[in-house]
């Protein structure tokens, strides 16, 4: 998210990936896990992040990650889940498959690849 707020600020037009919902990762933390970080080392967009203790928990970042994606008008597809991606002359070509059903392709200059450490799997492709 914070290279999208980035590259939007920039005048780069970027489009999010996720193959569940909207900070999935920490969706997955469990249920009242504190963060190491305090609020402030949290924030992404130079948007404050505000909470009562100095350490928040999984609701409160949940709450923060997705107002910030609202406020940044950040175009998210979320449950698609990218299945490849192949160089084609200067472009990248990104497959994906829809949660539902369906299959997608987009064409972009440059890619970022961003997975979260709770959202690993053992085995296989974790796109």
């Amino acid at each position: 998210m914070s290279c999208a707020i980035e590259l939007q600020r920039k005048g780069i037009s970027s489009l999010i990936i996720e193959k569940e919902n909207i900070v999935n990762t920490i969706y997955n933390f469990p249920t009242h896990q504190t963060f190491f970080s305090s609020s402030e080392k949290l924030e992404i967009g130079g948007i404050p992040f505000i909470t009562e203790k100095q350490k928040p928990v999984r609701n409160q970042a949940l709450a923060y990650y997705r107002t910030v994606a609202e406020r940044e008008n950040l175009r998210i597809q979320p449950f698609e889940k990218v299945v490849s991606i192949n160089k084609k002359n200067k472009l990248f070509e990104v497959n994906t498959e829809y949660k539902a059903g369906g299959e997608n392709k987009y064409l972009a200059d440059h890619v970022i690849i961003a997975s979260g450490y709770y959202d690993q799997q053992l085995y296989g492709n974790t796109w």
